[in-house]
């Protein structure tokens, strides 16, 4: 099995943000990574007193995987630099309790579904138990399961969607 590079490799996103802790498998439909829910994970600062993690975070995890899978893409097409994507929107989102447990390892599958190089679905499954990248996991039960939809920014939309200039500044 090929040995895969850090999640921030194929991410733009830095600490504290980047929710994913590594990488463990990625090929031309899937990916499969994992993040720990603990006080010395990536997952630290969104961790509640008692160690665990709001289910909300499933979406964020999800597209945080897209994001692997898509950084991995651009690598093999010798681009250097992860695209920068944005969730547009996320549908059948449902987690199986309102928490993910402190001290489990989420393991996080996305798998394409639709790829027009500008708008991609994937759907996801969380589990907190280890499996493969080629796992049938509709017969597993998941903790946590949805559908995003992610789009890449243009280099050439970057600027004018995050820009901000004097005159738009809020004042008090």
């Amino acid at each position: 099995m090929p040995k895969f590079l850090k999640p921030e490799c194929y991410l733009p996103h830095r600490k504290p943000m980047l929710l994913i802790d590594e990488v463990i498998s990625l090929n031309e439909n899937r990916a499969l990574v994992f993040s720990d829910v603990k006080k010395t994970g990536v997952l630290a600062p969104f961790l509640n007193t008692d160690g665990t993690l709001d289910g909300f975070f499933a979406l964020e995890l999800f597209s945080q995987a897209v994001g692997v899978w898509s950084g991995y893409q651009s690598l093999l097409k010798h681009k250097s630099i992860p695209p920068l994507g944005m969730i547009l929107s996320a549908r059948d989102l449902k987690t199986r309790d309102l928490k993910f447990k402190a001290e489990d390892r989420l393991y996080i599958l996305v798998d394409r579904i639709i790829d027009d190089e500008k708008i991609v679905c994937f759907d996801g499954r969380i589990f907190n138990f280890k499996i493969n990248i080629d796992a049938d996991y509709n017969k597993l039960e998941s903790c946590a399961k949805g559908r995003v939809n992610l789009t890449t920014v243009p280099e050439e939309d970057i600027d004018m969607i995050f820009s901000r200039h004097e005159d738009e500044v809020c004042r008090v």
